[in-house]
């Protein structure tokens, strides 16, 4: 498969909370290829990967939204289940847990709550708001984690409050939000990234358990409003899709 096809993966598991663009990368089995071009800056694997990720991330907001307005439960219970089994794959992936991992855990799940108290405190990050700094700093959380699989940069969007705003802007092709929001992302991609790298080297059950943590506690974020048979069907097919990390490693 052609780097730019896994572009295309890479860009609309991007997109779906729950699932992450490591993730898309070991369904293609390209994740050591990912990770070994972005160290060693092979733009010519690189720049077609981008495009294919750009056309993702675009035919996957697009599906997203128009689903969301006729049917917001469904699209909800789905990535309920995708939020629930990468949580769930994440901390299974912990060489060991002890009270420090669960501590970690649920440090992270207190940092949720935390965030949505600070919403209610500070504009710049609440949904609405489209403040530079809250776009770059978003932008730069999310890609820092996205390469890691079962860990999805646009679950710690939702946990930041941007979900829906960069959703929009990229269906309605607002450049100055999308352009905030690439900055941050670059400079996460090839900085923080490494930075978390080393946290995952030096600790890694601590680090893995606390993404863990922030993973299923934003699952609270998109509870459905009600719950049928549709709903129950989405949740199911979410939960499998999230699985198939798990599946693959057996």
């Amino acid at each position: 498969m052609t780097s730019f096809w896994q572009g295309i993966l890479f860009g609309v598991a991007v997109i779906l909370p729950g699932l992450s663009g490591g993730t898309a990368a070991l369904i293609t089995g390209s994740y050591r290829e990912l990770i070994g071009s972005l160290a060693g800056l092979r733009w010519r694997y690189l720049l077609p990967l981008a495009a294919g990720a750009a056309l993702g991330v675009f035919l996957g907001a697009k599906l997203l939204e128009l689903f969301w307005g006729v049917y917001p439960n469904v699209i909800l219970s789905f990535l309920l289940g995708l939020l629930l089994a990468s949580g769930i794959d994440v901390l299974r992936r912990v060489p060991g847990f002890g009270w420090t991992e669960v501590a970690a855990a649920i440090t992270g799940l207190g940092l949720v709550l935390a965030l949505s108290r600070v919403e209610a405190a500070l504009p710049w990050v609440g949904e609405g708001s489209l403040s530079y700094l809250r776009l770059i700093i978003g932008g730069a959380a999310s890609s820092s984690v996205m390469l890691l699989p079962g860990v999805s940069g646009s679950s710690l969007l939702i946990l930041l409050g941007q979900y829906r705003t960069i959703l929009e802007a990229i269906n309605e092709l607002q450049w100055t939000v999308l352009g905030a929001f690439g900055v941050g992302s670059v400079i996460g991609l090839f900085g923080f990234s490494r930075l978390l790298g080393q946290l995952l080297e030096r600790f890694p059950a601590v680090t893995l358990s606390t993404l863990g943590g922030l993973v299923l506690g934003s699952v609270w974020l998109v509870l459905p409003t009600e719950f049928a048979l549709s709903e129950a069907g989405a949740l199911a097919i979410g939960l499998g899709l999230g699985a198939i990390p798990i599946w693959i490693k057996r």
